[in-house]
């Protein structure tokens, strides 16, 4: 996991949500949980509840299986657009 680097994933509002290790080009589509470095939402802690924003109360996205790794599917428009 060299030839990544870490991103701040924001949500529309402005409000901070995690610092990401994103290790491959392209949008931003699917946070996989081992990747978060700081989770400001508190996602990693408790799966079984939904990804929510703490300032504007919107829903970030759905914890699933990809690949057979846990993963925060993102809704595209509640964070920021990030493109590496």
């Amino acid at each position: 996991m060299s030839n990544g680097r870490v991103i701040n994933v924001d949500c529309q509002c402005g409000t901070k949500l995690f610092k990401y290790y994103k290790s491959s080009r392209g949008r931003l589509i699917k946070l996989f949980l081992e990747h978060i470095r700081k989770d400001y939402v508190g996602v990693t802690q408790n799966t079984n509840l939904p990804a929510i924003c703490p300032a504007c109360q919107k829903e970030i996205g759905t914890i699933q299986l990809i690949n057979g790794r846990l993963a925060l599917k993102l809704n595209q428009g509640t964070v920021k657009a990030i493109r590496l």
